[in-house]
């Protein structure tokens, strides 16, 4: 998959892209980004060209800093991965658009809760993983995130989650159609677990409360309506009695 930033939020201060790491496709094992490039973690995992660059950047509140791939440019360098990352979302996050053959995605992850996120385009997901995250010397360290965790997490946990949605508008062509074919359709089993765990618990939440009705008049206001119809009808009274005086 190829992630491109291409823009920015209307109320967002920057473009930014801010990883922290990513997720071992296979064993579901989280690999942080390393000061210096790691011989044990595969290019095919995770790898950048262009402006992108290692510094040292801080999570969120109450965790210290720890090393993060950036990037800020729009509509330039980029990124490739195997789609689960490690990212913060922040209101000085960009958008990013991520390419995976058959589907694109277009990401605003503008946020002004700054928020530690597992963004998953392998199973179209993006969840708050802030109080998981713990940094000892140095590095961030997140617990294995596989597919009942994340479920898991925020079922139990009430975890901010959004589901992502593909782009309506793309068209892949006809070479990338047939890709997309042959490697079948992305799998749904996070989807399908995490509403079907969400589901009852909704049904389960009490009826909203009934509307309180509506306050009566106060007293003072009905005097006061009922003295000026008094002197309405007074006013009509003598207004007859004056007439009938004049036409004897």
């Amino acid at each position: 998959m190829r992630m491109t930033i291409v823009g920015k939020n209307p109320r967002a201060g920057g473009s930014e892209c801010v990883i922290f790491g990513h997720f071992n496709a296979v064993s579901h094992r989280f690999a942080p980004i390393r000061p210096t490039p790691d011989a044990q973690v595969s290019r095919e995992e995770l790898s950048w060209e262009g402006g992108w660059d290692v510094r040292s950047m801080r999570p969120g509140d109450g965790l210290g800093v720890a090393p993060a791939l950036v990037g800020s440019k729009a509509e330039g360098d980029s990124c490739r991965t195997t789609g689960r990352l490690l990212m913060v979302s922040h209101s000085w996050s960009g958008v990013l658009q991520i390419n995976n053959v058959g589907r694109k995605y277009t990401i605003d992850l503008y946020s002004e809760e700054t928020r530690l996120v597992l963004l998953d385009i392998v199973n179209e997901v993006l969840v708050d993983v802030t109080r998981l995250a713990v940094a000892e010397n140095g590095a961030l360290k997140l617990p294995d995130m596989s597919v009942e965790d994340v479920v898991r997490h925020v079922a139990d946990g009430q975890a901010w989650f959004r589901l992502i949605d593909r782009d309506a508008d793309f068209d892949p062509g006809a070479l990338r159609r047939a890709i997309e074919w042959l490697r079948g359709k992305p799998d749904d089993k996070l989807k399908v677990r995490l509403l079907a765990a969400l589901l009852p618990r909704l049904a389960a939440r009490p009826a909203p409360p009934a509307p309180l009705p509506a306050p009566p008049h106060a007293p003072l206001e009905d005097t006061a309506r009922l003295r000026y119809e008094l002197r309405l009808l007074a006013a009509a009274v003598e207004g007859l009695a004056l007439r009938g005086a004049a036409r004897a």
